[in-house]
């Protein structure tokens, strides 16, 4: 029997399929011009992102505005670019027919997180982690249905909403380029964790058979069922990812409520409105909850927490010491307790 991959990548891209929202105004006027707007927005926001961060690329992004199908195919490549060590290494061990079916039933998870995400995601930043298919990458994304829907359900100014959202994305670019060390650490990193479970064949099985303590886990602060079963070493390098993830998401947050008001007067109703719709209530919530997006989502509020006290104790060139190398990347408990990463930073500098 030939080998099956760990996950099946056409069982992820049917239920993705299945499970994104219809797309209510991809046909409507609302969609005429759009593209051609949000490579302006970009343009703009690009020379703000700058300018509020103090960080420099070298070049302008391409910008490719997206469907939600589109979105979907855009991600499952990634992740199958990104996590084939973990899928070769498992296919090696697993020729059963059982292992077919694991395989489809893990495919099938994917998608249906990718297809409930198609319909929240505004725009996306696909960043340097695949240096065997550069012509893929420093693109920015924007799910042109979700934007559309935001604009129309809260009365959004099309184009201010637009640029808020542009800032943000071209904030994750900058953080790449302007600190060329951070895409190859971030692959690393990833690697690591990749390796640690190509090296133990029952880690992905046994992370099922957790999968009841999750559903137990009321306080959500163990990040849902993708952070269970980990090992000592496994669960450090997660909340290694976890501390730059907060760092990066934190950093745009920042950098897009900076936005000068006579530009985007209305980015304060952004902020709040986007604030309440991450605050999932009900269905949705637990959801979010079972899935780990929820420890995702959280990361927006810790980065952030972090950014403004590192920037109020000593403005944007202390914050900008943490794009000078790994050593000076925060811990998680450091973005937690930002005091913490202070006192290193004060110290590496006397």
């Amino acid at each position: 029997m030939a080998p099956a991959d760990a996950i099946s990548w056409s069982a992820a891209r049917r239920v993705a399929d299945r499970v994104l929202p219809r797309e209510h105004f991809s046909q409507s006027y609302l969609r005429e011009g759009v593209d051609a707007e949000l490579v302006d927005v970009t343009r703009q926001a690009e020379g703000i992102a700058e300018s509020v961060t103090g960080l420099i690329a070298p070049s302008r992004a391409d910008v490719l505005p997206v469907s939600r199908h589109q979105w979907v195919a855009v991600n499952i490549a990634s992740a199958r670019r990104l996590l084939s060590p973990l899928s070769d290494a498992m296919s090696r061990r697993r020729r059963s027919a059982a292992s077919a079916v694991g395989s489809v039933v893990s495919g099938s998870e994917v998608g249906a997180v990718l297809g409930w995400m198609s319909g929240r995601v505004l725009g996306q930043y696909d960043p340097l982690l695949h240096p065997e298919s550069m012509d893929r990458q420093d693109v920015l994304y924007y799910v042109v249905p979700n934007v559309l829907e935001m604009e129309k359900r809260y009365a959004f100014p099309p184009r201010q909403f637009r640029l808020w959202v542009a800032v943000h994305e071209c904030t994750h670019r900058l953080q790449f380029w302007s600190a060329p060390w951070v895409g190859p650490h971030l692959r690393a990193t990833i690697g690591m964790l990749i390796d640690s479970f190509s090296a133990e064949p029952r880690a992905l099985s046994d992370m099922a058979k957790n999968v009841a303590d999750g559903l137990r886990d009321r306080d959500g602060r163990r990040g849902g069922v993708a952070t269970l079963a980990l090992s000592p070493e496994q669960r450090k390098i997660v909340d290694d990812l976890a501390g730059m993830m907060a760092l990066f998401e934190g950093h745009a947050e920042v950098a897009m409520s900076r936005i000068d008001p006579s530009i985007a007067p209305d980015i304060e109703r952004f902020h709040r409105v986007v604030r309440e719709r991450r605050r999932q209530r009900g269905a949705a919530g637990a959801l979010q909850r079972l899935l780990g997006i929820d420890a995702k989502l959280r990361q927006y509020a810790d980065g952030e927490r972090f950014v403004r006290a590192v920037d109020a104790a000593g403005g944007t060139s202390l914050l900008n010491e943490v794009w000078s190398g790994p050593s000076m990347l925060p811990s998680l408990q450091e973005v937690r307790e930002p005091e913490r990463w202070l006192q290193r930073a004060r110290g590496s500098s006397v």
